[in-house]
Formats: C-alpha cells, structure tokens, sequence
C-alpha cells in the first residue's frame, strides 16, 4: 500500500489559512440547551458544546480578568 504523509502543523496552518474553511471553525464554547416539553436539558452535539470546553474556557477567562484586576 502506498501512504502519504503530512506534517500535522502544516496541515493544521493549511486550514485556517483557506478563506472558504476559515468561516466555519469554532472557537468558542458555546452552552445549547433545548426545551424537552417540560424542561429545557443540555444539548451535546459538537465538541465544543461539552462541559469540559466550557470548563477550560470559561475558567481561564476568569483567571485572566482576576489577572488584570
């Protein structure tokens, strides 16, 4: 079998460098709740609608603003 290889850096800086792909990436955690009828429940369906993103993100958004306090 033949394979090819890339450097992952290099693949990585490809696609934020291509204008049609840069658009779509997601940078920020984003909460997504949906009403159930009764009650609203956490929604996860992409990675950055977890709770450890959040936790990560969110967390050192705060550490960073008790920095510059």
């Amino acid at each position: 079998y033949e394979t090819y290889t890339q450097p992952l850096w290099d693949w990585a800086l490809d696609l934020l460098a291509n204008p049609l792909l840069a658009p779509h990436f997601v940078w920020d955690v984003q909460c997504v709740f949906k009403h159930n009828g009764t009650e609203f429940e956490h929604l996860y369906n992409e990675p950055w609608t977890g709770d450890q993103w959040w936790d990560v993100q969110v967390c050192k958004f705060c550490f960073n603003i008790q920095l510059h306090n």
